[in-house]
């Protein structure tokens, strides 16, 4: 069988802005939540990523209503030696002083936070860029302070806020992958095993309107 090597252009113009939010709904009787339901958005306010020592993911929420509270910190972690993954995690207690065996979480803001605490969470989303920072997160979480049945439920999606461009095309077998931004000038390139390509994820920078032209160098099956 003769393989030829194909090089396939495709020129692009297509962008999606990511946003991230917070919902929060606290028992009568939480300290942290104070008994409130509220919800906090990208538009509302900064979400900043950071990893932690522990493996895991830490956030914040900074500048959000005054009504809503001056600033929220979330953190959360698997158990010594794994690595935090879609999935769930139960008996978490408070994070950074969660023993060995035991996945991390806190969430804490406004001035307030727990001596102790129990909980959950569950993972259904998690991807990181090129570099390693946070692309997406998607987690659920239970947090209950001082040992109380009162507790503060939540969820945190969190997506990065940059345009992503990508591609897929059929009927290679892909070898190398090259982004050109025409508008910029910028252009990056990776090797490639996959038909689905991100160049957000290779280290593109593109915004809404962009021109992209996506060079794919394969062999035909």
């Amino acid at each position: 069988m003769i393989r030829t090597l194909l090089f396939l252009s495709l020129m692009i113009s297509y962008s999606s802005w990511a946003s991230s939010l917070l919902n929060i709904n606290s028992d009568t009787g939480d300290y942290i939540g104070q008994g409130k339901k509220f919800q906090i958005s990208s538009t509302q306010a900064e979400f900043v990523y950071r990893g932690n020592s522990d493996g895991g993911i830490s956030l914040s929420i900074n500048n959000p209503p005054r009504e809503l509270g001056l600033w929220w910190n979330f953190d959360i972690a698997p158990p010594s030696g794994e690595t935090l993954k879609v999935g769930h995690y139960p008996n978490a207690t408070r994070y950074p002083f969660q023993e060995s065996t035991e996945a991390g979480l806190s969430f804490t803001g406004d001035g307030r936070g727990c001596n102790r605490s129990t909980g959950n969470f569950t993972v259904t989303k998690l991807s990181y860029n090129f570099d390693g920072s946070l692309r997406e997160l998607d987690v659920d979480f239970v947090q209950h302070c001082e040992g109380g049945t009162s507790a503060l439920r939540g969820s945190l999606k969190f997506a990065e806020g940059q345009s992503i461009v990508g591609s897929t095309v059929l009927g290679i077998n892909p070898i190398s992958v090259m982004c050109i931004n025409k508008t910029t000038g910028q252009s990056v390139r990776g090797a490639t095993d996959t038909l689905s390509n991100d160049c957000s994820s290779l280290g593109l920078d593109v915004e809404k309107g962009h021109i992209v032209v996506i060079k794919l160098v394969g062999q035909a099956e």
